[in-house]
């Protein structure tokens, strides 16, 4: 007898200790007993598979591991085009994509923008204000979901709060030198490694600069630490020069 079960969004459950001993078990009781054969599909980040095993480090051999990668813009432009066909709306060419990036790519990302996107419209035409007001209840939306497992968002700051925060304001990879330089703690380093294991940042091939996660990861993070911006030295620096230098060159 064959049982197949699938579990998706692994981040959003509550006690995900207990969820995982339950598995552990129904797992291991059928492989022993050979009372039949289950399947689970399991979907999340590593860092909640991880916690998942955390109990039990040898159920690991039950299960096998596959890396899913982002994907590309076109098809991830192709999906909301589909989705706004059998939602009978239409759309603007030119906002769609300016806008598809903010995605990252991520299928989750691009399904909760999608489906705030049609709550937001009122008027069966996708433009710019539509995506801006999805962009902005999606990136509030996944601070105690997905990107829980990324930044603090509830609790006090920490050294990895004020990295993900310089390359937020930053809205551009830096370089780890400009991270060090920007942040206002004495050794960038030693969180790192972590940022990246959890997902939270990103390492540029070409440059070996540092970016985040996604876009939509970024509005996230800017919506939690926006009155921060002026009021925290670092933030207001680094916010001066990026932004309002650049804002008086041009208008020379």
């Amino acid at each position: 007898m064959l049982f197949f079960k699938y579990l998706d969004e692994m981040g959003n459950i509550k006690d995900i200790d207990r969820c995982a001993q339950l598995f552990r078990g129904i797992i291991t009781t059928l492989d022993v007993k050979e009372l039949g054969f289950i399947s689970f599909l399991l979907i999340g980040y590593d860092t909640t598979l991880n916690k998942f095993f955390d109990g039990d480090p040898s159920a690991r051999r039950y299960v096998d591991s596959i890396k899913l990668e982002v994907m590309p813009m076109a098809e991830a432009e192709e999906v909301f085009v589909k989705g706004f066909k059998e939602a009978e709306v239409k759309w603007d060419e030119n906002s769609l994509k300016k806008y598809i990036s903010v995605t990252g790519g991520y299928p989750h990302s691009i399904q909760l923008i999608g489906h705030s996107i049609l709550e937001e419209d009122k008027d069966d035409y996708i433009n710019d204000y539509d995506w801006n007001q999805a962009i902005v209840k999606t990136a509030i939306e996944l601070q105690r979901k997905d990107f829980a497992a990324f930044y603090q968002f509830n609790g006090k700051p920490g050294g990895r709060e004020a990295i993900l925060d310089v390359l937020a304001v930053a809205g551009e990879p830096l370089s780890k030198k400009d991270i060090q330089k920007y942040c206002n703690i004495s050794n960038i380093y030693r969180y790192l490694p972590e940022l990246k294991k959890r997902g939270s940042i990103k390492t540029i091939p070409e440059t070996g600069n540092i970016t985040l996660h996604s876009q939509l990861f970024r509005a996230s993070i800017l919506s939690k630490i926006f009155s921060k911006i002026i009021s925290e030295d670092y933030l207001k620096i680094l916010f001066e020069e990026k932004f309002l230098k650049t804002k008086t060159e041009n208008h020379r």
